[in-house]
């Protein structure tokens, strides 16, 4: 009687199993899939990414629970064991910023360090966010972000054809999430993005990527604004990276700070200043993102 009883259950729990193997990740209104969306090993602080389709094999979780993470959703803690084939995020309900309704056409201001001169190329690591500071001397009043510039390099190899050595652009392809943070006291604190903002680019790519954030309605305080990428790897995704660009700090009437840490490595911010001494990278000491800023700067 119970070899009968283990035959006649074994069936339902192979396929119980199946269903279980790949997770798709959704908003919990909608019903969409959310691309890369952050899942956080609790265990041994370490992570993955869902996919484009938002998609995750259960086989590459790791510990007993874990923390779903994503731009404009609550966290969600769940245990391993609990996690069946479809898991949902409930999004934020964000209180709008401030519009200046003005019948007057903004002027526009381009700041920061997309125009000097771009000396050095870094590649981000995967699971990795790199942030820099912009924040001006004397407060721009009524000026809203328009649009974000980062330039991109591409890696050139030289190759001889017929004789003649030529440059050679290997293919590439890769996703980056844009961050954006308040600042309180050189340290970013909210974030200042209401949904994901995804950033694809390869080797075909403009080398100066131009993202347009008008419709996000964001006030550049006199504080400054933390302005970030967060480089994206996936559990299938072996896609190569491309250059972010550096140049010299030095700017005037802008104060400015890079800070660097692990996306799943749970521990405080590094000062790029340390982080170079720590990897014995002492180019990048000197050296911010070359991050340039399109503001609207609308009358009194």
């Amino acid at each position: 009687m119970k070899l009968y009883i283990l035959v006649y259950f074994l069936p339902f729990f192979y396929s119980s199993f199946n269903a279980q193997e790949k997770i798709t990740v959704k908003d919990l209104e909608t019903g969409e899939n959310l691309k890369y969306v952050a899942v956080h090993f609790i265990c041994c602080e370490q992570g993955i990414y869902s996919n484009e389709s938002g998609e995750i094999l259960l086989k590459n979780i790791k510990g007993d629970s874990v923390v779903f993470k994503h731009i404009g959703y609550y966290d969600k803690k769940i245990k391993t064991s609990e996690i069946s084939n479809e898991l949902f995020l409930k999004p934020k309900t964000e209180i709008l910023n401030e519009i200046i309704v003005s019948n007057s056409k903004p002027k526009t201001k381009r700041v920061g360090y997309n125009n000097k001169k771009k000396t050095l190329s870094w590649h981000v690591r995967p699971e990795t966010e790199l942030i820099t500071l912009i924040k001006f001397e004397k407060e721009i009043n009524n000026a809203y972000l328009k649009e974000i510039s980062i330039p991109i390099g591409k890696d050139a190899i030289k190759q001889i054809e017929t004789n003649i050595w030529r440059n050679y652009y290997p293919v590439f392809e890769s996703v980056f999430r844009l961050h954006l943070y308040s600042n309180n006291k050189n340290s970013p604190d909210k974030r200042l993005l209401k949904e994901p903002l995804l950033i694809k680019c390869n080797n075909n790519s403009e080398d100066n990527i131009i993202i347009n954030i008008e419709n996000e309605n964001i006030i550049f305080p006199k504080e400054g604004i933390f302005i970030g990428i967060e480089m994206i790897t996936t559990n299938n995704n072996e896609a190569k990276l491309p250059n972010f660009l550096f140049t010299k700090k030095n700017v005037k009437k802008i104060e400015s700070i890079s800070l660097i840490k692990d996306v799943f490595y749970n521990k405080s911010w590094i000062n790029l200043n340390e982080f170079s001494n720590l990897y014995q990278i002492n180019s990048l000491s000197d050296y911010n993102m070359a991050i340039g800023l399109t503001l609207n700067i609308y009358k009194e």
